[in-house]
C-alpha cells in the first residue's frame, strides 16, 4: 500500500484490489487523529463472458463451434487471467489459458465453465454455459 498518500476530503478513493485502508485526518492548527482503518475491502472479478458461435462454413452447430470467453476487471489496464474447463468440472485459478481473453474450437458436445483471476482480488464466481451440442 502506499505510505504518506494525501487524499482531499469527501473525494472517492478508487479501490482496485483487496485491499484494507487505513486512514489519519491532519490538520495545521490541530493534533493528528488516530488512525482509523476499514476491515478487508475484497474486491470479486465479474464472471468471464462466454461465447459460442457456429464455425465459418458450419450450419448450425455441426461439427465444431467457435468459443471465445473474455474477462474484465476493475483495472482495466490489467486484464484477468482466464482459465477454463469442458468437462463439466468447475476451474480452478491455477494455470491460465489466456489473459483477458481465451479462443478455442470445441469439437464435441461439453459443458464449458471459466472463471477469472487476478493478483490481489477474489476470483469470479464460475460462469457455466450449459450444454454446448456439437453434432
Amino acid at each position: 500500500g502506499r505510505v504518506g498518500q494525501l487524499y482531499e476530503a469527501g473525494v472517492p478513493v478508487r479501490v482496485v484490489r483487496n485491499s484494507v485502508i487505513k486512514a489519519r485526518g491532519l490538520h495545521p492548527m490541530a493534533l493528528d487523529s488516530d488512525v482509523a482503518e476499514t476491515d478487508l475491502i475484497a474486491i470479486r472479478l465479474t464472471a468471464p463472458q462466454i461465447t459460442i458461435q457456429q464455425s465459418p462454413g458450419s450450419t448450425n452447430f455441426n461439427g465444431s463451434v467457435q468459443v471465445l470467453i473474455t474477462g474484465v476487471s476493475a483495472n482495466p489496464e490489467a486484464p484477468p487471467f482466464i482459465g477454463y474447463t469442458i468437462d463439466g468440472l468447475d476451474p480452478q485459478p491455477l494455470s491460465a489459458a489466456g489473459i483477458g481473453i481465451a479462443q478455442f474450437t470445441l469439437h464435441r458436445t461439453a459443458i464449458i465453465k471459466a472463471i477469472a483471476w487476478q493478483d490481489g482480488m477474489a476470483p469470479s464466481l464460475v460462469r457455466s454455459s450449459g450444454v454446448v451440442e456439437v453434432d
